[in-house]
């Protein structure tokens, strides 16, 4: 018999993050969806059903990445890591004061690598699968977002770079790039939503 694995996807109380929630649900893993609003998460977790739980996590923490990864271990082999949550701060890029600037950096980098480092260590060598959720932004960057865009150009340059060095050790390292989605994010993104 397989040993149950399961998958923690980030930032999973709404959005993009909850849909792959459902999806990893749906091919047989049992999910632990985080989000830094631990409301949002428990409610996406009872929408997914399937014995998807959920946990408040703050992204900026590296510790609770680890705690995290503890959780989803004790549940079953961690197989995947999602690493979704992000921030998007509009603006033009001399608009955007250091908190700003910072915040865009301590989760749509800082995050990813601090989720990338405990997921190896939790995966071992049964290896896994690490995916992260880039942007079109990175390839076609959106006009007053800027740091936004940045961060995540920065994203699929470290996914490529993580699925050379991780590939010996049994880990797959990918990135997607949506368009924009039907997301709390959509108005951000666009400017404004538009029929």
């Amino acid at each position: 018999m397989l040993e149950p694995s399961t998958a923690v996807v980030t930032g999973a109380g709404r959005g993009i993050g909850l849909e792959i929630a459902r999806q990893l649900a749906v091919a047989g893993h049992r999910v632990l969806l985080t989000d830094v609003d631990g409301d949002a998460a428990e409610r996406a977790a009872a929408e997914v059903g399937r014995g998807a739980w959920s946990a408040r996590h703050d992204v900026r923490d590296p510790s609770v990445h680890r705690d995290i990864a503890a959780q989803a271990s004790a549940a079953g082999r961690l197989a995947v890591w999602v690493n979704n949550a992000g921030i998007l701060i509009a603006g033009d890029s001399w608009s955007h004061t250091d908190v700003e600037v910072a915040s865009i950096l301590d989760i749509n980098v800082r995050g990813v690598v601090a989720g990338s480092h405990a997921a190896v260590a939790a995966m071992g060598a049964d290896g896994g699968a690490i995916l992260n959720i880039a942007s079109t932004a990175a390839v076609s960057p959106r006009p007053n977002l800027n740091w936004y865009n940045a961060s995540k150009g920065w994203m699929i340059t470290a996914t490529k770079s993580m699925a050379v060095e991780l590939a010996p050790e049994g880990v797959r390292v990918n990135a997607i790039c949506p368009v924009a989605g039907e997301t709390p994010l959509l108005k951000s993104f666009m400017g404004e939503d538009t029929p």
